[in-house]
C-alpha cells in the first residue's frame, strides 16, 4: 500500500511494520521514533498502546489535523523531548502518554470509525467522567445515570482498553492533577480538593500509588527539568 505525503500531516508507523519512506528532495518533516525507555512493559501500557486506534492494521495511518491541533501536538511534542534530554523519566512518561492521548483525541475527529453499541456505551461513560469532573468517586452513580449494571459497564470497558470503569476514573483523576500541578500554581491541597479528595494525606498516597512520586515530588522534578 502506498501514501503520499501531504502538508501539514502526521504519519504513523505501528511497531515491527516494514515499511519504506521515500522523501524528495524538498521534504521539510520531522521523524519520531517511541522512546523504549518509556515504556515498562505493564499491562496498563500495553492496553494504552492497544487503544491507539491509528496503530492498528487497516487504519488511516494519516492524520491531517486541524491548525488548532497541530499547534498543540508541535508544542507537546517539543515538551516531550526537552524532559527526555535532561533524563527525567517520570516527566518524560507522563507529558508523552499526554501526547499520545492528545493525538487519539484529534484522530477520532477527523477519522471515522465504525461504531459497535459496546463503543457507543464506552463513549458515552468517557462523557459522563467527563462532564462530572475530577471529583466524582462513585462508578455506581455514573452507571445509573447510563442506566447501565455497573458490571455490564466493567465489561465494556475492559474489552475497550483493558481496564475497569474504576481504574479510567482514577487514570483520569491522575491525569488531572499532574496536570494542575504542571500547568497552574495552585497548592497541593487545593488539587487534592479538586480531585474529590478531602483528606491530602490520602490524596497524597493515591498520587503516590499511581506515578511513584508523591505530589510535591513530582510537581519539583517537573520544574527541575525546565529551568
Amino acid at each position: 500500500m502506498k501514501y503520499k505525503t501531504a502538508p501539514k500531516s502526521i504519519h504513523f508507523v505501528g511497531k515491527g511494520r516494514v515499511h519504506r519512506v521515500d522523501f524528495s528532495e524538498d521534504t521539510q518533516g520531522d521523524v519520531f521514533t517511541f522512546p523504549e525507555e518509556l515504556y515498562s512493559g505493564s499491562e496498563a501500557e500495553v492496553q494504552l498502546l492497544h487503544s491507539l486506534i491509528f496503530f492498528r492494521t487497516g487504519a488511516h495511518p494519516i492524520l491531517k489535523p486541524s491548525a488548532a491541533d497541530l499547534v498543540d501536538l508541535t508544542e507537546m511534542l517539543i515538551q516531550v523531548r526537552k524532559a527526555l534530554k535532561t533524563n527525567s523519566l517520570d516527566v518524560s512518561k507522563f507529558l508523552f502518554l499526554a501526547f499520545l492521548a492528545r493525538l487519539r483525541e484529534a484522530y477520532s475527529k477527523k477519522v471515522a470509525q465504525p461504531a459497535s453499541e459496546s463503543s457507543s456505551e464506552f463513549i458515552a461513560f468517557r462523557n459522563a467522567i467527563k462532564l462530572s469532573g475530577l471529583e466524582t468517586n462513585n462508578i455506581d452513580e455514573i452507571a445509573d445515570s447510563l442506566k447501565i449494571q455497573v458490571t455490564r459497564l466493567n465489561q465494556i470497558c475492559k474489552r475497550e482498553t483493558g481496564k475497569t470503569a474504576l481504574q479510567l476514573l482514577h487514570e483520569r483523576k491522575v491525569l488531572g492533577a499532574k496536570r494542575m500541578l504542571v500547568y497552574t500554581s495552585k497548592q497541593i491541597k487545593e488539587v487534592s480538593l479538586e480531585c474529590g479528595f478531602v483528606d491530602v494525606a490520602y490524596f497524597n498516597r493515591f498520587f503516590k500509588k499511581h506515578t511513584s512520586l508523591s505530589p510535591s515530588q513530582f510537581k519539583a522534578e517537573y520544574k527541575s527539568t525546565n529551568e
